[in-house]
């Protein structure tokens, strides 16, 4: 908004790596309660809102409800269970364990000035 071009909060300049870090965990977080959500609807008929705040109280394991859960069938509480796991592990912790990782990495050596003449 102040056309800065880091990130900063109080006096402290935040890395663009660890801002990087944050939405992808906020995208993430979006893209499993989602998928949750619909997977539920898709197993269910219940109203989006009710469904959506379960999924959403399941994933942050705040332990919130609607009341609708005693009404869902067994796969859309293994959907509630399974939001439950993935948001006390962590969305970008399990999506770590998937991605395959690059072990061969660049080493830069340091620099050494030497005096020449």
């Amino acid at each position: 908004i102040e056309n800065k071009k880091d990130t900063e909060i109080g006096r402290r300049r935040i890395e663009d790596s660890t801002v990087r870090k944050a939405y992808s965990i906020v995208v993430l977080a979006i893209i499993f309660v989602a998928v949750f959500t619909f997977g539920i609807l898709a197993l269910d008929k219940h109203a989006l809102l009710s469904v959506a705040f379960e999924t959403t109280s399941a994933f942050g394991t705040v332990g919130l409800s609607t009341g609708i859960t005693p009404y869902l069938n067994e796969f859309s509480k293994a959907i509630l269970m399974a939001a439950m796991f993935i948001g006390r592990i962590g969305s970008l912790s399990i999506v770590l364990v998937f991605v395959k990782k690059n072990f061969c990495s660049a080493i830069i050596k340091p620099v050494e000035h030497i005096s020449i003449g």
